[in-house]
């Protein structure tokens, strides 16, 4: 709520300055409150990551995370504060998680992704409710999550191969991201219910 209001000042200030046109305002809203989010987002993930030393770890959560959901789908929450919320928890989960699972074998790791691989070969694109999906649109979503997977195997290979515990990190974020799926998917059932 506060971000859109932001995001009305700003563009009551375009259109106050001649920037824009009134019939534009909606158009640029959409834009700021899209880079407003961005932004505080990347400040999020650089934050936790100082604070929890991980800063490699968090970078590469936010680039997994974001290019992966941009196209698979998923949970969306109604407003951005429990957007952020849901977010910096996935985050907390996925730093938390590899600091647990560190010694573990390294077959669980292509476990986790293989989970995320099923998950996104059988449900992506997960729809939002507010941003519905034509079936082409769908069918080029689908294809682009199973290329990106692919890529984030041959990374997760390449970051295995350099002795780089960063395939952890992609791994879990993967996993998450197939778990926001699913729980997006039940949220869009329970809601036509």
């Amino acid at each position: 709520m506060m971000i859109t209001k932001l995001c009305h000042i700003i563009a009551d200030f375009f259109i106050k300055e001649k920037i824009i046109s009134e019939e534009q305002r909606d158009v640029y809203e959409y834009g700021l409150e899209l880079c407003v989010s961005t932004l505080l987002g990347v400040i999020i993930t650089v934050d936790i990551g100082l604070l929890f030393n991980r800063f490699f770890e968090t970078l590469t959560f936010y680039i997994v995370f974001c290019f992966t959901r941009l196209f698979c789908g998923g949970f969306h929450a109604k407003c951005y504060l429990t957007c952020k919320i849901t977010f910096v928890c996935v985050l907390i989960l996925v730093l938390l998680s590899d600091c647990l699972l560190s010694g573990i074998q390294d077959y669980f790791w292509i476990i986790l992704y293989l989970f995320s691989l099923i998950v996104v070969c059988s449900f992506a694109p997960v729809e939002n409710p507010n941003k519905l999906l034509s079936a082409q649109e769908k069918k080029r979503s689908k294809i682009v999550s199973i290329v990106e997977m692919t890529v984030w195997l041959a990374v997760m290979g390449i970051m295995y191969i350099l002795h780089s515990n960063l395939y952890h990190i992609v791994a879990l974020t993967l996993f998450f991201v197939a778990a926001l799926m699913l729980l997006g998917l039940f949220c869009g059932r329970r809601d036509k219910k």
